[in-house]
């Protein structure tokens, strides 16, 4: 109950004072959606055996740099074009 109060607010300041766009807080959310799901994705394929210790660690490692990347390109602004 904690992360829902303030991820709305984070959303309306990035909407309010940075104004920053739907887009960035849509890019927010997909990339915490593709996070959790590797998260919780890479545990059940761990405990089967199916990868080792040191894959999961890397998963676990690239993974928050995969949800900035997608932040970054898809929460950017578009250019508007020339006049």
């Amino acid at each position: 109950m904690l992360f829902v109060p303030l991820s709305l607010w984070a959303f309306h300041v990035a909407l309010c004072r940075y104004r920053l766009g739907w887009r960035a807080v849509i890019a927010t959310i997909a990339a915490g959606i593709v996070f959790h799901a590797i998260m919780i994705g890479s545990l059940p394929i761990f405990l089967a055996g199916r990868i080792c210790v040191f894959v999961l660690d890397a998963i676990q490692v690239i993974n928050p740099a995969l949800i900035l990347l997608i932040v970054m390109y898809f929460g950017r602004r578009r250019a508007m074009p020339a006049p």
